[in-house]
């Protein structure tokens, strides 16, 4: 294996190892996922509420989750990609990251089950509101998105919930690939 492919595989298990050791994903391991209820009362009106990682615990592992999603980071699934046509990389690895890219894809692209405003949004732009408009950016239209969200606690409370689901599924699939890219990086290149 060339250095600058086996630089890849060993930066992307990099990245992976710190996001897996950022108290978000440990307190969806610690709580056994998350977990979101609505309670109605005459009294007490609508409350609304999830388990999960705190506000500080989604934005810092929002800036270690982008990174696998921005084009230009050597550790993106755009980026890795480019290791489908590289003859040192096995047929097994470049299977699996296909599987694992299309999964990914597929649920980023899926409509979560509530529509806001006549709107049906997708996992992936949940996530770009948040992320893009209040926790790393300032985007101004997510931004805008963001406010409106969060001036409803239940419904922030809802979307707040499908950004940890959409996250955490992510992540399960960022640690695979990590796994992936050590068993890959443990196999003698003869072999591949």
């Amino acid at each position: 294996m060339d250095d600058r492919t086996r630089k890849r595989l060993e930066q992307f298990v990099e990245k992976a190892d710190k996001l897996r050791n950022l108290s978000f994903a440990k307190r969806i391991v610690e709580q056994g996922g998350v977990e979101y209820s609505v309670r109605m009362s005459m009294d007490e009106g609508v409350y609304a509420h999830h388990t999960g990682p705190d506000p500080e615990a989604i934005i810092a592992a929002g800036a270690t989750f982008r990174q696998f999603f921005l084009k230009k980071e050597l550790v993106s699934f755009s980026a890795m990609s480019a290791l489908l046509i590289s003859p040192d990389i096995s047929e097994t690895w470049k299977s699996e990251f296909r599987d694992v890219n299309q999964t990914v894809d597929f649920l980023f692209d899926e409509p979560i089950p509530v529509i806001v405003d006549g709107k049906a949004y997708t996992h992936r732009e949940v996530a770009d509101v948040f992320f893009y408009g209040e926790i790393i950016h300032s985007d101004e239209a997510k931004a805008r998105i963001y406010q409106v969200w969060h001036a409803d606690p239940v419904l922030f409370s809802l979307m707040e919930f499908y950004l940890i689901t959409t996250v955490t599924e992510v992540m399960k699939a960022i640690f695979y690939l990590a796994d992936l890219c050590r068993r890959e990086l443990a196999t003698p290149s003869e072999v591949k």
